[in-house]
């Protein structure tokens, strides 16, 4: 075998490289930008969660001290709704630039305070209401016999569909940051491969971190 047969083969080896090389660096890009969108994803429904849970805190179907409380966790994630979610650089300079370390841990500590104040308020209602509920149902089983009108439910129609849209933000808050720290993960197995590492094709960007609040 002559010279030009290891030549080809070597040319052939180095287009390969090439090749493996270019479609990992464009799949990072990819999947950066995708991450980036899906952080943004979820930086719009926490915000969306916390408009929905001031207006059923409003809405009458709580009481008083609920009501409060609740109102006044959701106005303080509405606050810190402009700082970042994570400080691990992937936001814009910007954005990164006007929030310090310790406006994001405020973020990421009154967007859990809500999840924990939705647990004690509204979903306290949902189970005093399911309780109430069959209480009721097994009295006007007894009293249908006797001609009684069955109860209706405590909540009106209005607050039932502030109570449905806020059921809703919260389950897309879960599956925002489920996406998001997916995203992550895939991220971070192709920066740990052998030629991302060798040749630099991540470049100057941070190694994105997971976001870890409280979500219920």
């Amino acid at each position: 075998m002559g010279d030009g047969f290891y030549l080809a083969i070597a040319l052939l080896v180095l287009g390969i490289l090439i090749l493996a090389i270019t479609h990992i660096a464009r799949r990072i890009g990819r999947l950066n930008t995708v991450l980036i969108k899906s952080r943004r994803t979820l930086d719009y429904a926490l915000n969306a969660r916390a408009n929905a849970a001031r207006d059923f805190a409003s809405c009458g179907a709580l009481d008083v001290a609920a009501s409060v409380l609740l109102a006044e966790s959701a106005d303080e994630c509405l606050r810190e709704g402009k700082a970042p979610l994570v400080n691990d650089g992937l936001d814009s300079v910007e954005e990164t630039s006007q929030s310090s370390d310790g406006t994001f841990s405020q973020r990421v500590n009154c967007e859990s305070a809500l999840s924990r104040t939705l647990r004690l308020t509204v979903d306290e209602l949902v189970e005093d209401e399911t309780r109430e509920s069959t209480q009721r149902a097994e009295q006007e089983g007894r009293a249908l016999h006797s001609g009684a009108t069955p109860s209706h439910l405590a909540l009106t129609e209005e607050q039932m569909r502030l109570f449905s849209q806020l059921q809703r933000t919260r389950f897309d808050v879960r599956m925002a940051r489920s996406f998001h720290n997916s995203h992550v993960d895939q991220v971070r197995r192709l920066r740990r491969g052998a030629l991302v590492r060798i040749f630099r094709l991540a470049g100057r960007a941070p190694v994105p971190q997971t976001i870890d609040i409280d979500d219920e």
